[in-house]
């Protein structure tokens, strides 16, 4: 009797096995890597990497600028339970604020998680300021739905003719797209235009484009500062009159540094500066009710200075984690203070 007839109903006939050859398989198996491989790295530049694109924002002519990498967790968590929120309305309150940001993030698809670093530049006077959010924001969000976004919540915002930025017209602040995928929000419609194609505003200052953060300025910058108080009995501008330039890093371990180089105009200016700064934050009381003095002394009490150096001084101050998260939340309260 043929085979054939020995098969039962369940039964299945034998498969014809092919022989492949070992350059086959391994043919097959390189294709199949560089399958894996371009869907990984598509995946990467989609949703993981990120070029630093925010700095080159910084306005020509803006005297001081600051940067922060928000992907560095020691200070993302700052920045989005304090400043983030400020996004959705400085003048309100913190839950009006944060509802509407939820609603904008919904209308536009641009959301905070996808943020990966800011930089606020400041012109020649405190009306004049530029922010730039840098991130894995979608393309697609183009200024007319940043327009009808917007509207929704308040009608005076209305797109410019020339659909390149929506602003306010009451407040005159503006909002727009740059080509490089960078969300912009200036103080008037001027400013935001000089902010939306690169510039070279951040080499101008000394602002680093990468790494955690840094803060700068040249002389322009030092002048506007000599007026802010650092404390009742303290005399800023007397101390700053000789320096010419000032720029912080921010590094981050297990504690935050931020590490300040004084470029003196006067010989000897930087140095002074610095050992009168120390001196002052130093003499803080540490269970003072103000809170910006217990961080300055804070960071006093850890700081280490470098010795002088080619008409510069360097001082590095550092700071714990949670005396991070207050110095930001001072800073919140310091904007809403300022546009109520």
């Amino acid at each position: 009797m043929q085979e054939s007839s020995r098969l039962g109903p369940m039964d299945v006939r034998p498969r014809h096995r092919v022989g492949r050859s070992f350059r086959a398989v391994a043919l097959g198996g390189v294709a199949l890597g560089a399958l894996i491989v371009a869907v990984v790295v598509s995946l990467y530049f989609r949703y993981i990497h990120y070029e630093r694109i925010a700095a080159r924002h910084v306005p020509a002519g803006a005297v001081l600028a600051m940067r922060l990498d928000v992907e560095q967790v020691d200070l993302y968590e700052p920045v989005r339970r304090h400043l983030i929120p400020l996004l959705g309305g400085p003048t309100r309150s913190p839950g009006e604020a944060a509802a509407t940001l939820a609603r904008l993030e919904e209308r536009t698809g641009l959301k905070r998680g996808d943020l990966r670093e800011l930089v606020v530049a400041r012109g020649a006077t405190d009306a004049d300021w530029v922010i730039a959010l840098g991130g894995i924001f979608p393309r697609g969000t183009s200024n007319g739905v940043l327009a009808a976004a917007l509207a929704a919540e308040d009608p005076a915002w209305a797109p410019s003719l020339d659909g390149t930025a929506v602003v306010h017209q009451g407040a005159g602040v503006a909002v727009g797209r740059a080509a490089d995928g960078a969300v912009l929000i200036a103080s008037s419609r001027l400013l935001l235009t000089a902010a939306q194609d690169p510039t070279k505003g951040y080499v101008e200052l000394d602002l680093a484009p990468t790494g955690s953060g840094c803060i700068a300025m040249k002389q322009a910058g030092v002048d506007a500062i000599r007026s802010w108080p650092l404390a009742p009995d303290a005399e800023p501008s007397r101390s700053l009159g000789g320096v010419s330039a000032l720029r912080g890093d921010v590094t981050t371990t297990d504690r935050v540094t931020i590490t300040l180089k004084l470029t003196e105009r006067d010989p000897g200016a930087a140095q002074a500066t610095v050992q009168k700064g120390l001196a002052i934050a130093k003499g803080f009381d540490r269970s003072s009710s103000n809170s910006g003095e217990v961080l300055l002394r804070a960071g006093a009490d850890r700081s280490t200075v470098s010795p002088p150096a080619g008409g510069s001084a360097e001082v590095s101050l550092t700071w714990e984690r949670a005396e991070v998260d207050q110095a930001f939340q001072l800073l919140a309260e310091a904007v809403q203070d300022h546009w109520r």
